[in-house]
């Protein structure tokens, strides 16, 4: 374990070196990695703004500590959690390691898999897996500051909450497609970010904004609710501004309010019917193929419905309607 009473807590391993009172097990001619044991604890700050950073060239591993109560890693006052592997490092949060802080931002950037525990904190927070999956087993709670997961495998199982703040999800991959909704989704696109409606139930009401997409080229975000209606409480951000990249609606999809940013490719709403409690924003051209509905100001909330470029009919196929 370290603790630090005033001031932060940095440690840096490459390969096996340890610092401080941390015990560690490890085998020198295998990857590096950094482990809390539970027989002595966990990294805390307990006075001051006293940050931590640990990072390492292999996995990481957070347990508790024997009789620790309040978790694996704890940064005081303003102070910061950053947690950082490289390679194709894991970082696991076993159960009880809880990471908190208080207004300081939390951030889990693996490399490999990541594998959260309950986060809290009154700052942001970001779990990110540039490799592998990013999973939440655990709530993560940021009392009214931006949330961000970053995957292109992303496993949401545990809610996730921050009333007023913003919650993005984004693939880690550049032109990586995001499909959002329906099971037969996740099959039928195998490469891309995958969102079910499972995920979305676990997003706890109150966001200010669910932004998903990255603006990067070539990314082509598809929403679809032809099999089980897809539905934000929220209002929902679709970030499609990079170079060629496009929004597909289908189905069934309902929001707090939506707002499209487009690249120019098209968005384009297919049999779709748009059920929103405030106002729709499409800044894109919008595509009508087949059948379409947009009810706005369901919820009493002000309903404007904005199209801020052309809007077309797909060409061929059955006959294109739109109903406002």
């Amino acid at each position: 374990a370290a603790r630090a009473t005033w001031g932060g807590i940095f440690l840096n391993d490459l390969d096996g070196v340890t610092a401080g009172d941390v015990a560690v097990t490890v085998q020198k001619a295998g990857a590096a990695s950094v482990t809390t044991d539970p027989a002595i604890g966990d990294l805390r700050t307990t006075a001051g703004n006293g940050g931590i950073v640990l990072k390492a060239g292999g996995d990481v591993l957070l347990t508790a500590g024997a009789g620790a109560a309040d978790g694996a890693i704890s940064a005081n006052g303003s102070g910061g959690v950053r947690i950082e592997t490289t390679g194709t490092g894991k970082i696991t949060a076993a159960a009880g390691a809880d990471i908190a802080s208080g207004t300081g931002n939390i951030v889990l950037n693996g490399a490999g898999d990541v594998l959260a525990g309950k986060v809290a904190t009154q700052g942001q927070a970001n779990v990110s897996s540039q490799l592998g999956t990013a999973f939440i087993t655990q709530p993560v709670v940021a009392q009214g500051k931006d949330v961000e997961l970053v995957g292109n495998v992303i496993d949401i199982g545990a809610p996730i909450a921050s009333a007023g703040g913003t919650l993005t999800i984004r693939p880690a991959g550049p032109a990586r497609d995001i499909v959002v909704g329906d099971a037969s989704l996740a099959t039928a696109y195998p490469d891309a970010l995958y969102v079910g409606n499972g995920a979305i139930g676990a997003l706890v009401p109150g966001f200010q904004a669910i932004t998903i997409g990255s603006g990067a080229a070539d990314e082509i975000i598809r929403v679809s609710g032809v099999t089980n209606p897809v539905k934000f409480a929220d209002p929902l951000v679709l970030n499609a501004t990079g170079a060629g990249s496009q929004v597909v609606l289908q189905g069934t999809v309902s929001a707090g309010a939506l707002t499209v940013l487009g690249s120019g490719a098209g968005t384009t709403a297919s049999a779709a019917t748009l059920q929103v409690q405030g106002a729709v924003d499409v800044n894109d051209r919008f595509l009508v193929d087949g059948a379409v509905q947009v009810a706005a100001g369901l919820g009493g909330k002000p309903g404007d419905i904005t199209f801020r470029g052309a809007v077309d009919a797909v060409a061929g196929g059955a006959a294109d309607s739109l109903v406002l």
